[in-house]
């Protein structure tokens, strides 16, 4: 294992976001994630999923339009054309990423009856959102300066990348971007872009789109358009109800709340509030206390739902606190910190936006009013360049779970590192990268499993029919369908969880590469769970030995494969 080092940091500096979307670019960051479809199997069986049964599917062995993966061709004894970038010793596509998808057979002839799909080519739109006085917020945080165009070219670049690399049976990807008439909240514009955009321009897929009004996901499901997201706060039913149109990257809610409820059942529940800031609370039983942000009633639904697994695990919850929005949180972060106090909350879980720990925690302090601060891996907040602008007498105190993982430096990052080594230059959209990372191949891995008979069935069909890939300590587990990682039918990537905790005194580049006091620790190295795996034992927060704040290099199970770089690739988009 790589030592830790909290002083490295390089010139690129890693922006955390890009004005990619209303609070989705934000909770996108979350995810830094690559995402990946990892296709090992093109076969699942008529009326299953991958993994074992519960969802549609159809037979993909016969037939003019059939997919055929490497492995299945190997197994069956059947000669194919892999072409010339697929390496025969892994049965992966030959690029140098963590999330390089096995290799599938060229097919000559395709078709299909979908919306946006010729012989030739595949319409994607790219939403880009107007500004949002929320984001505008947030983005005084985090100084992001992408800008759309940058954005759109660094997908162009991805497209062109795994164009080139990836089989997508004689087409090609023509993106095409909109932009949006309303924010984050906004139903009504969301409900008429979607309807514009699927009756209009008539894609295949969309790439975003306002985070908060599920109305826009929706009415692209309801014309039969794939949305491909980065983070929601929309729950399981919602994907299972729009399948096989929704897509996203992070975990839903409930599937957070999941693992957060074994994470406070195995390692905390019945135990003293040992780490929180005042003495008389540290020798208290845990009594746990709830807050999240309510915006809408699906949302106070979904935590509703979640208190009560939570509580089912016999974990003991003795608060529930909404509020609507971190800007009129200022107001009334009293209110709702005297509601924890009253009800002797010694653990306070937070569930939220970015901001809202901020005046929450002030306030805190203001009452004198010390508990643990428990990280439930929501919006950024489990992340560096945020935990440095809470009240630091508060965070200090702050530990839990995140989908984040240990993180390295900008250029060894999944999205960087492929780019540069195909153009030999940084993405234009230096900021956001990761997140066009995830969601470009979230979409490419789908395309090209989907087989040359291109439709949404197809595509869940493809995405569903690959193992998990990842899960080292720098890499996330990802996969979708069934696999015996959630109980049912998963449409988001990221299967695993770490525990984290603040570490106030420390110094270090955040995730921009600014140096500062404060730095999120990773317990273990980075170690990973899935449902299920959460060791019984204390809580390892707040112990220096083997935590990581940052890896000065990746750590070896995390290397990936070294290829020699392309030979006469044209420049990137953008430049």
């Amino acid at each position: 294992m790589s030592a830790a080092d909290p002083g490295a940091d390089r010139s690129q500096g890693q922006h955390l976001l890009h004005v990619y979307g209303p609070l989705a670019g934000i909770v996108a960051f979350v995810l830094i994630v690559g995402v990946l479809a990892a296709l090992g199997r093109a076969d699942a069986p008529t009326g299953t999923t991958a993994g074992g049964g519960g969802g549609p599917s159809r037979s993909r062995d016969d037939g003019p339009f059939s997919a055929l993966s490497f492995a299945d061709a190997k197994a069956r004894g059947i000669a194919a054309d892999f072409g010339p970038h697929c390496d025969t010793a892994t049965g992966k596509v030959a690029i140098p990423s963590n999330f390089a998808i096995p290799c599938f057979a060229h097919k000559a002839n395709n078709g299909s009856s979908s919306p946006g799909v010729t012989a030739d080519e595949i319409t994607i739109v790219l939403y880009q959102p107007p500004p949002d006085p929320l984001v505008d917020q947030i983005l005084k945080v985090v100084n992001a300066d992408d800008t759309p165009q940058q954005v759109a070219d660094t997908y162009r670049g991805f497209f062109q990348l795994y164009e080139d690399y990836y089989e997508l049976y004689g087409r090609k990807i023509k993106l095409i971007t909109y932009q949006g008439t309303g924010i984050s909240f906004d139903s009504v514009s969301a409900r008429a872009d979607a309807v514009k955009i699927a009756e209009e321009i008539k894609p295949f897929a969309v790439i975003g789109g306002p985070l908060v009004a599920p109305d826009f996901s929706q009415e692209l499901a309801a014309r039969k358009v794939i949305q491909i997201d980065l983070a929601s706060a929309r729950s399981v039913d919602f994907y299972k109800k729009s399948q096989p149109y929704i897509w996203n990257t992070l975990q839903a809610p409930d599937q957070t709340c999941l693992h957060v409820g074994e994470y406070l059942q195995k390692q905390l529940q019945g135990k003293p509030a040992a780490h929180a800031g005042d003495p008389t609370l540290q020798g208290q039983k845990r009594r746990f206390g709830l807050v999240y942000l309510g915006l809408t009633e699906e949302a106070v639904q979904v935590q509703k739902d979640c208190a009560e697994k939570i509580k089912g695990m016999g974990v003991d919850l003795v608060a529930e606190v909404a509020y609507k929005d971190p800007i009129s949180l200022q107001a009334t972060a009293a209110e709702q910190i005297a509601k924890l106090k009253a009800a002797d909350v010694t653990s306070v879980l937070f569930t939220g936006d970015p901001l809202a720990p901020g005046p929450l925690t002030r306030e805190a302090t203001a009452q004198q009013y010390f508990p643990e601060w428990i990280i439930t891996g929501s919006a950024l907040v489990d992340s560096t360049v945020f935990g440095r602008s809470y009240d630091q007498r508060q965070w200090s105190h702050a530990f839990g779970v995140s989908q984040l993982f240990a993180r390295g430096l900008p250029e060894g990052n999944f999205a960087n590192g492929l780019f540069t080594w195909y153009y030999g230059v940084f993405p234009p959209a230096k900021s956001g990268s990761l997140i066009v990372f995830a969601n470009a191949t979230t979409l490419v891995s789908g395309l090209q499993a989907a087989g040359p008979d291109l439709t949404p069935a197809h595509f869940r069909d493809g995405l569903f029919s690959g193992d998990a890939m990842g899960g080292g300590l720098t890499v996330p587990q990802v996969s979708f369908g069934r696999h015996g990682y959630w109980p049912d039918d998963d449409y988001t990537s990221i299967d695993d969880a770490v525990e984290v905790w603040w570490n106030a005194e420390l110094e270090g580049p955040d995730e921009r590469g600014v140096t500062g006091k404060g730095m999120l620790m990773y317990v273990d190295g980075g170690k990973r769970y899935t449902l299920g795996q959460w060791p019984s034992r204390d809580s390892r927060a707040f112990d220096p030995s083997g935590a990581v704040p940052i890896y000065r290099e990746v750590p070896e199970g995390d290397r990936v494969k070294d290829y020699p770089k392309p030979q006469g690739v044209p420049k990137p988009p953008g430049t």
